[in-house]
């Protein structure tokens, strides 16, 4: 063993720095007792060191060399991932999400460089271990066959005790998360159970059965939707209900959408997010929470008879969608035209239109509302559109005549590139509400929050469950709604116990009456006790 000396110093390093990532980025299962999660960590660095052991003992140093350089990746992903959306990321998710986070790549070092600087030494130092542990002794010799048989066969009996006895890895078909099978056998067999254990079938069941949740914390405390005859979706991206009304040394951030609100009916609302910012349409659209597992847009078998603009076809209006960002993104073309939109307009549709750049990421938010403007006015009555934001997409360094920095210069953290970013968003949607007609109700929502925390600046967000808060509002062009709200001032609406869910499921119930001649909506009949036990599906 002396002779293998830097063999196993390598061990020791990489085994640590592997069961410490994973300790960050999963969880033990929630009703899991103190002696069991002892028992997860315990075990877990058992998996860890011996499957490094295996690698290292008869691998070449070519093929070790690359595990090295892909575990900074791997750390990369799983922590910056974690870091975003609070939980570990799935196989599913990378699989079908593979493009799209390559595309925000540069969202994701905004949030993890602090972690990189731990783990980028240590790329250096496992890499001198290795050239070492060549220098010694051929690395892939360390470890004898009958050695090698031995560690494979301790690794196995390993495995079939813990899932036999502790806790089974083929629950992850059933009720067991990616973070809790993660905790106790680290991410390669997480991964692998989730590709034997949860088929396709499984995906689309278990979304089937989130969607059969109705949250309906509003209905029975407020009034109806007040629908007028047009009927306008903003879905702000990465827009903090911390923003509205916030001032930095005397500046407001959001002037235009801190206006909107005083006429407007306002909530404080979580809007969660687990598969992407999709997510968050995907629920405004059908009214339902969407999959876990996988962007719900590319789930075969979604009932999409379900969506928003299937239910005002029956009041005769037309529906178009408009989003600077291809249609491509979590496959959300594929799901339009099932959802029943009448108009879909993506980047590669308002470019080729409108003659704008449509070389970058994301067009502007200016542009997306200029051609989304054009067409609401060529419109016939009864119209629905909902427009999408991209601009104030993370890492908030989409530049764009009106971006300009006025807030903190060239400090260009992604922190302080917020409120120049979503300052630029606000005056984009205070200026698209201005040029709507009469008789329009906008409903405006951030579709999740930034994760931006500047203390010294008393910029310091509530976050209840791992997800901060997002504003909101609902105006009617020339109106004033503030004082026909109920729960204006209330804990309900200012105490982030409604979520994007609760409130979709209030504008839905408004939509099943749409067809009706009179202007404003009646309220739609309360439904369960108000306290989210509610349940329904239609398929």
């Amino acid at each position: 063993m002396a002779t293998h000396r830097w063999f196993v110093a390598l061990l020791l390093v990489w085994t640590i720095e592997l069961w410490w990532s994973q300790s960050v980025t999963t969880a033990p299962t929630l009703w899991s007792a103190g002696d069991m999660v002892k028992k997860d960590v315990f075990f877990r660095l058992l998996f860890d060191m011996l499957g490094i052991a295996l690698l290292l003992g008869r691998a070449h140093r070519l093929i070790i060399a690359f595990f090295i350089v892909w575990s900074l990746v791997f750390h990369f992903a799983t922590i910056s991932y974690h870091a975003q959306y609070g939980r570990a990321i799935s196989i599913f998710t990378i699989i079908g999400q593979l493009g799209e986070g390559t595309q925000v790549m540069d969202a994701a070092y905004a949030l993890t460089r602090s972690y990189l600087m731990v783990f980028v030494p240590l790329l250096f130092v496992k890499g001198w271990m290795l050239w070492k542990a060549e220098g010694e002794n051929r690395v892939s010799e360390a470890v004898s066959r009958r050695g090698f048989a031995v560690l494979l066969a301790g690794y196995l009996a390993l495995f079939a005790g813990v899932t036999l006895d502790h806790k089974p890895i083929w629950r992850i078909g059933k009720w067991e998360t990616v973070s809790g099978i993660g905790f106790t056998y680290g991410y390669l067999p997480a991964w692998v159970s989730e590709l034997l254990f949860i088929k396709r079938e499984k995906v689309l069941e278990r979304t089937l059965a989130r969607m059969e949740l109705v949250s309906d914390r509003l209905t029975p405390h407020e009034i109806a939707l007040p629908l007028r005859r047009n009927l306008v979706f903003i879905q702000m991206e990465s827009f903090d209900e911390k923003a509205v009304g916030f001032a930095i040394r005397g500046t407001p951030v959001t002037p235009a959408v801190t206006a909107l609100r005083e006429k407007s009916m306002s909530f404080r609302i979580q809007a969660h997010k687990y598969t992407g910012s999709c997510d968050s349409d995907f629920t405004a659209l059908m009214g339902r929470v969407g999959s876990q597992d996988f962007p719900s847009y590319r789930i075969e078998g979604i009932p999409w008879n379900l969506a928003l603009p299937h239910k005002l076809h029956q009041g005769a209006f037309q529906s178009m969608i408009f989003h600077g960002v291809s249609g491509h993104f979590f496959h959300r073309i594929d799901a339009m035209p099932r959802m029943g939109f009448d108009g879909i307009f993506f980047k590669e549709e308002i470019a080729a239109a409108a003659g704008y750049d449509g070389g970058k990421w994301t067009l502007a938010d200016t542009e997306v509302f200029d051609f989304a403007t054009k067409k609401i006015k060529a419109s016939p009555p009864r119209t629905f559109a909902m427009v999408i934001t991209a601009t104030s997409h993370m890492p908030f360094r989409f530049e764009t005549p009106g971006t300009e920095r006025i807030f903190f210069g060239d400090d260009k953290s992604y922190q302080n590139n917020y409120f120049d970013s979503i300052r630029y968003v606000d005056k984009s949607i205070g200026d698209f509400v201005a040029t709507l007609p009469p008789e329009t109700t906008v409903v405006m929502y951030g579709d999740h929050w930034s994760t931006v925390q500047n203390p010294e600046i008393g910029y310091v967000q509530e976050v209840i469950d791992g997800f901060g808060m997002v504003p909101f509002l609902v105006y009617n062009v020339g109106e004033d709604l503030s004082g026909q709200q109920r729960t204006r001032g209330t804990p309900l609406a200012l105490g982030a116990q409604l979520t994007l869910h609760d409130m979709m499921t209030w504008v839905h119930h408004t939509a099943r009456a749409v067809g009706m001649p009179e202007t404003i909506i009646p309220p739609a009949p309360q439904q369960g006790s108000g306290d989210g036990s509610g349940s329904g599906f239609a398929r």
